[in-house]
Parts: C-alpha cells; structure tokens; sequence
C-alpha cells in the first residue's frame, strides 16, 4: 500500500508542478492583459481631450464654412443686382436704339424727302424760269 501512496504523492506532486507551471502561464497572460487594459484605460483618459480638441476644430471649421457661406451668398447677390443692372442698361439701350431708329425715320420721312421733292419742284421752277426766259429773249420773228 505504501507504493501506491508514494505513487498517490507523485501524482499529486506532478499535478501540483503542471498547476504550478499552468498558473505561471496563465498569470504571464494575465499580466498581458494587465497591460493592455492599462493602455486602454490611458488611452480612454486621452479621450476626453482628444475630443476637445476636435471639438474645437470642428467649431473653428464650422465657423470658416459659416463666413464662406455667407460671403458666398454676398457674391451671388452682387452678381444678381450687376445682373438686373445689366438688364436695366440693356434695356435703356433698347429703348435709344428704337429712339435713334424713329428718329432717323422721322428724317427721312418728315424732312429729307420733303427737302428732296422742294429741291425737285425748285428744280423744275428753275427750268420753266429758265425756259420762259429764253423764250421772251428770243427776237419776234423766230418764234
């Protein structure tokens, strides 16, 4: 019976060591882990100040986008009045144009072409007068 003690023992004894040998391992692991929660743990207290700081970029982002947008629309506004002014000058010269076109109607019907049939009529006094002249200058006999 003794031998199956001490055989009992050495079991034991070899378990105990493989306990000995897994707990070794395993609190290596845990160690590991240890310090892989310690980085998280580091980087989770980074967290807060890294938002911070990307909050404060984002807010000063935010306010860039907020002045372009609103010289963005300044600029589309000046473009809208210089494009109604445009259209108000084009207009204006429409209006001239016609003006200029009636006018030089106005000439040619109202006042070249009544100049041109006085001219015609003078003309044709002038010829009569001319004619008439010539008639009486002429001696008796050769009429």
């Amino acid at each position: 019976m003794e031998l199956w003690v001490q055989v009992a023992t050495v079991i034991a004894l070899l378990s105990f060591a493989a306990l000995c040998l897994y707990g070794v391992v395993m609190l290596r692991d845990v160690r590991r882990s240890l310090a892989l929660v310690q980085g998280i743990v580091k980087s989770l207290e980074q967290l807060p100040m890294e938002m911070k700081e990307v909050r404060m970029r984002l807010l000063g982002t935010l306010k860039n986008l907020e002045e372009t947008s609103k010289n963005t629309a300044l600029i589309t506004q000046k473009i809208h009045n210089d494009l109604d002014s445009a259209d108000g000058i084009f207009a204006e010269i429409e209006a001239l144009t016609r003006q200029i076109r009636r006018a030089r109607e106005y000439m040619q019907t109202g006042i070249i072409q009544p100049l041109g049939n006085i001219a015609m009529t003078i003309s044709a006094l002038s010829k009569g007068s001319e004619a008439f002249v010539e008639t009486l200058r002429k001696p008796r006999k050769e009429r």
